[in-house]
């Protein structure tokens, strides 16, 4: 029982530190670079309308096989979770990140240093 928390929790820890990564990275894009804002920007929307376990089940099916003759059957079906929930975990991050660099991008010290 003690390993199976392990690996979950392994699992947990990576899918999340990928989101969080690939989301930070992409809000500060969009936040900083306006004219990405708009496109980059609209790839979480694509993601959140998208239903997500349909999404997950092509990417298992179409990468499962592949990767387990690359790591072996346990690590390579570990990688494909640990992937498929960080990728369709960031697109909240991307958001709170993009809204918080256009607040502190308009604050006065920001405009000061610019000068």
């Amino acid at each position: 029982m003690l390993a199976g928390g392990q690996v979950s929790l392994a699992v947990g820890f990576l899918a999340m530190l990928i989101a969080l990564l690939l989301g930070t990275m992409i809000g500060i894009l969009a936040g900083f670079i306006k004219s990405l804002d708009g496109p980059l920007m609209r790839l979480p929307d694509l993601f959140l309308a998208l239903p997500i376990l349909p999404f997950l089940l092509v990417i298992i099916l179409l990468f499962r096989d592949t990767l387990r003759t690359l790591y072996g059957p346990e690590a390579g079906i570990f990688l494909l979770i640990v992937f498929v929930i960080g990728i369709t975990s960031w697109m909240h991050t991307a958001r709170i990140v993009r809204s918080d660099v256009l607040g502190i991008k308009e604050r006065e010290f920001v405009t000061a240093a610019i000068v």
